[in-house]
């Protein structure tokens, strides 16, 4: 059930919507929106929307691409007077590029914030320098209505607490979360170095400037007076800790915004060459992420070339949606089919069908003189959807480690209890079906153990927990869900192909 929005939300969205009209762009006239209880601020048709509308299209010139993230960044720091020659580009990739960026709005609109605050309780003193300040923040906020209506809670892994991590033991998203989590903290350590020393180059002493440096200063600096000896311990402690999980972000506020712009980015991102950017890194598209993914939807992504015949004024990217959309239904974008792994490590949500989910099951690999062991910490990753048939690549992988490892005269007297008299076509095809039962019943242990780990207790005592957010809770019990109904699938198909070569061989030759 829809809601209407109202006082904030409201008004940042009416902000947005202004912008991108004065950008060039436009949302369906039939389109407003309202609050949906389970996916926040959602579109919705006004009126009956027949197929292949076009929703909303936004102008090349208003997405966020590396090209003019990292000039706005550059022009900042040119205001700030920083005369520093050094290549940017072989220390802030592209994609840190559009994450800076995000960063430094969110860091400056709290600065317009503050600042704004400031004048009103004295006017008096706002001098040219407050103008100036004013003016290089105001010049670099080009995308401040889209920043501004962005969630400050996207309930990704890494923004789990400790409580909520731990509920994701036993599935690939743990391990997934805590590399996550220490890559996102060395990144942001890295450019958070290379931020301060171009700020502290400048001979400016604007206020946005000593703003930034204030965040921009790490637990690790020994310039900052703020920050106490304990919380360099514990950020020290925390490095590579997952028992210091929440620690990093208290000890140094930034990079919990880094996570932020991070976490933003991963969950709204397109891909460059839907507007015919030449950029490495996906880009971000103010407006095509107001609408919400549904598998069903059936949808396209288009560049639009400036077209007066058309009406098209400029280059612009389209969301054109090809279902009717009936009056007050939702109107949808669509991503593809995804797993409820990949939307929670993405997106934080789930799917609570459950119908594309998927398992991950690995057996190590090792080179020895020709010879494959299963003992490498080597992995090939095999992905096994519900009522699909086993990986070709999954069974071919476990016999080839059994292959390796069989003695060939005991295979030849096996193959000879079964046809004495077989042929070398013959004989390969029994060694072929022997290794195959061989390898199901493998790849059925496998697939049991990975089950094993995800049957306890510990759901249904986090729902005791008071640390433990509702919201997140469900979304790791959908996902653990789906996990165990992919591998009770695994599980009954390997057993049932191990049992039916097994017969087929003993009927053939006994």
């Amino acid at each position: 059930m829809a809601e209407p929005l109202e006082g904030n939300e409201k008004v940042k969205l009416s902000a947005l919507l202004a912008w991108l009209g004065e950008e060039g762009g436009k949302v369906h006239d039939d389109i407003y929106f309202a609050r949906d209880n389970q996916m926040g601020l959602s579109p919705f048709a006004s009126e009956r929307i027949d197929s292949d509308a076009v929703a909303v299209n936004v102008p090349v010139k208003s997405c966020i691409t590396t090209a003019n993230a990292k000039k706005q960044v550059e022009d900042l720091l040119m205001a700030a007077e920083e005369q520093d020659d050094s290549n940017d580009s072989e220390i802030v990739s592209p994609k840190e590029w559009i994450l800076l960026y995000l960063v430094l709005h969110k860091l400056l609109l709290s600065f317009r914030k503050e600042r704004g605050s400031q004048n009103r309780k004295d006017t008096e003193r706002s001098s040219k320098r407050t103008k100036l300040d004013s003016e290089n923040v105001n010049s670099f906020l080009k995308h401040a209505a889209y920043v501004n209506l962005l969630p400050e809670e996207i309930l990704t892994p890494i923004h789990f607490n400790i409580d909520e991590i731990i509920l994701l033991q036993s599935t690939p998203l743990f391990n997934y979360a805590i590399q996550k989590h220490q890559e996102t903290r060395e990144t942001c350590e890295r450019i958070g170095k290379w931020m301060l020393q171009k700020l502290e180059n400048s001979s400016s002493g604007e206020a946005w400037i000593e703003h930034l440096k204030d965040k921009f200063v790490s637990p690790t600096s020994l310039q900052s007076p703020d920050i106490t000896e304990e919380q360099r311990v514990q950020w020290k402690r925390g490095t590579g800790d997952d028992l210091y999980w929440c620690e990093d972000e208290m000890c140094w506020p930034l990079l919990k915004v880094w996570r932020w712009a991070e976490t933003v980015h991963g969950s709204r991102a397109f891909p460059p060459r839907l507007i015919e950017a030449h950029d490495s890194a996906p880009i971000l598209i103010p407006c095509f992420d107001l609408f919400n993914h549904s598998r069903e939807a059936k949808v396209t992504w288009t560049f639009e070339r400036a077209n007066a015949q058309k009406d098209i004024q400029q280059d612009c990217a389209t969301l054109t949606v090809h279902n009717r959309t009936g009056k007050d239904c939702q109107v949808f974008n669509s991503y593809g089919p995804k797993s409820n792994e990949s939307l929670l490590a993405s997106y934080g949500f789930v799917n609570d069908s459950m119908n594309d989910d998927t398992v991950c099951l690995k057996l190590g690999q090792k080179q020895t003189n020709g010879a494959t062991h299963a003992s490498d910490t080597k992995e090939r990753l095999h992905y096994w959807k519900y009522e699909e048939e086993c990986p070709p690549d999954l069974l071919e992988e476990v016999i080839n480690v059994i292959r390796a490892n069989v003695d060939p005269e005991e295979e030849n007297e096996d193959i000879d209890r079964f046809a004495p008299d077989a042929g070398e076509e013959e004989r390969e095809d029994i060694r072929r079906k022997m290794y195959e039962e061989e390898a199901y019943g493998i790849i059925s242990e496998m697939a049991q153990k990975k089950l094993q780990g995800l049957q306890n207790e510990m759901i249904e005592e986090a729902k005791k927990n008071v640390n433990v957010r509702p919201e997140v809770l469900h979304t790791i019990e959908v996902y653990r869900e789906g996990q165990k109904r992919v591998l009770g699938w695994a599980i009954e198909h390997a057993d049932q192909k191990s049992l039916t070569l097994g017969a087929e061989m003993n009927n053939a030759y006994y």
